[in-house]
């Protein structure tokens, strides 16, 4: 347990895992009752509940990219080269 830094009660820490919680089971309502829209909703519900998740997603996929790429034998030396090659055709 962390003894320096920011000190939070352990009623707070109760009320952000209850509503951790309820949107996460929203998220899954939503999921499975509306069909193809229910996903989009519920991934947005997701992402707004936990926009961390989202943040450390993108650099994860750009390094997967890039390792692909490099064991293809393709250099990529910028990475907006690679993201303007999604345009391709």
């Amino acid at each position: 347990m962390q003894t320096e830094g920011i000190v939070v009660s352990k009623d707070t820490m109760k009320v952000v895992s209850m509503a951790g919680g309820v949107i996460m089971l929203a998220g899954i309502v939503l999921f499975f009752k509306q069909g193809d829209e229910g996903m989009s909703r519920a991934i947005t519900m997701l992402v707004v509940a936990c926009p961390c998740a989202l943040v450390l997603a993108t650099p994860t996929a750009m390094v997967a990219a890039l390792s692909c790429a490099a064991r293809l034998g393709i250099l990529v030396k910028n990475v907006v080269t690679l993201e303007a090659a999604r345009n391709l055709t």
